[in-house]
């Protein structure tokens, strides 16, 4: 073998260059030939079957024949699964000796020599992209009943298509009697039609119209009829929010066919005045459950009663103030719904008083002024303020009795 350097490879691909073969004769450079395929000879060069000229670097390159094919193997030398410029490197360091190839493997256009001139349809091949194989699709002749289509051939690797098959008209039917005389069929203007089977067309959908046919076997006439829509097939809703006495809830039910999801409001929860009452007797005995664990067994009643004044007082702060609505003068507002007035604060702090195991009464109760609980503690008649938070011996600082 004898030696190429890589100057000679980039030279091959990116310019012209004159090699002197075996014989001494001079090759010119390449040139790229019309589009189609065909062998030409111009100075002893060949081309190969993509239209593209063979860099004639040795007399002995060949002319590829009209039924030659160079297969994807022939050309990935490295055994990569795919063909680059990295294959003419290994070429290349095979023929300098750098490492050693089957000369099969190296034998790229069949002339039974591995030289320099394989590199070059390497070379060419790079530049036309995909080796085609051309595989010819036959066509056949159109009758009265089928249509016919013309010969055609693709690319079995790519499928570029060479020759597309175009379609040939249907025959005319020659009727003697009502009935052709090629196919049998009757002429369906005389035909008394034996409709077969309705076959579907296009499915109706829940909200679209579908279609339906059948054929008469005597002429092959075809009729059609549209298919109303059928309608949506809902199955069972379902709560995926459930609601709150603060926000509405939200069921979904989806249809069986089509899987369109519809969707309902469930609207907010108003409880009962006893419900009403039970929840926020719970949230009341709650409090008392939470002062109790919180003060000492030696605690007096002022410092139970305060806790539960300052907690009432937390639960007023959170919430919006407010006259109007029936729920702002009762515990379940202060506790539960969000809203109160010194009223609600009064009455939510004695539900809580009443949980501890104090009585109290209602000072100033349905009045507009200020409220308050009055209760004994400690031997001692005293007041408790859930809206402030105060609780203490004797009149509230605000009473003017």
């Amino acid at each position: 073998m004898k030696k190429v350097s890589f100057f000679l490879m980039f030279l091959m691909v990116f310019g012209s260059f004159s090699i002197f073969a075996a014989n001494g004769l001079t090759y010119e450079n390449s040139f790229e030939l019309p589009g189609e395929e065909k062998t030409v000879t111009a100075n002893g060069e060949k081309s190969c079957r993509h239209g593209r000229v063979l860099n004639p670097c040795d007399a002995a390159v060949r002319a590829i024949s009209s039924s030659d094919y160079l297969s994807f193997e022939q050309i990935d030398v490295d055994g990569n699964g795919e063909w680059a410029i990295s294959d003419v490197t290994v070429f290349l360091n095979a023929l300098s000796g750098s490492i050693a190839l089957p000369d099969a493997n190296l034998d790229i256009n069949g002339d039974g020599r591995t030289n320099i001139a394989d590199v070059s349809h390497i070379l060419n091949v790079f530049s036309v992209g995909c080796l085609h194989k051309k595989v010819v699709d036959k066509g056949f002749y159109s009758t009265c009943r089928e249509f016919g289509l013309t010969d055609g051939s693709h690319c079995a690797y790519c499928g570029k298509i060479f020759e597309e098959q175009l379609q040939i008209p249907k025959d005319s039917h020659v009727y003697v009697n009502d009935v052709c005389y090629n196919c049998g069929l009757w002429n369906p203007e005389f035909c008394r039609h034996t409709y077969g089977a309705w076959q579907t067309v296009t499915p109706a959908g829940c909200v679209t119209k579908g279609e339906r046919m059948r054929v008469c076997p005597l002429c092959e006439s075809v009729e059609k009829q549209t298919v109303p829509e059928c309608g949506h097939r809902w199955k069972d809703w379902t709560t995926v929010k459930e609601a709150t006495i603060f926000e509405a809830g939200e069921q979904t039910r989806q249809c069986a066919v089509c899987g369109q999801i519809e969707k309902r409001e469930i609207p907010v929860y108003v409880p009962t005045d006893a419900e009403k009452a039970a929840m926020a007797r719970k949230v009341a005995e709650e409090i008392a459950e939470r002062i109790d664990a919180s003060v000492s067994k030696d605690a007096t009643d002022l410092e139970r009663v305060s806790k539960a004044a300052e907690i009432v007082s937390e639960y007023c702060s959170r919430c919006v103030y407010t006259t109007e609505g029936k729920d702002y003068r009762q515990p379940y507002g202060v506790f539960v719904k969000g809203e109160y007035s010194c009223a609600g604060a009064t009455r939510a702090l004695g539900l809580v008083l009443e949980c501890m195991g104090y009585e109290w009464t209602h000072k100033n109760e349905n009045q507009w002024t200020h409220q308050w609980c009055v209760l004994e503690m400690d031997g001692q008649i005293g007041y408790a303020d859930g809206q402030v938070g105060w609780a203490g011996y004797g009149k509230h600082p605000v009473d003017e009795d």
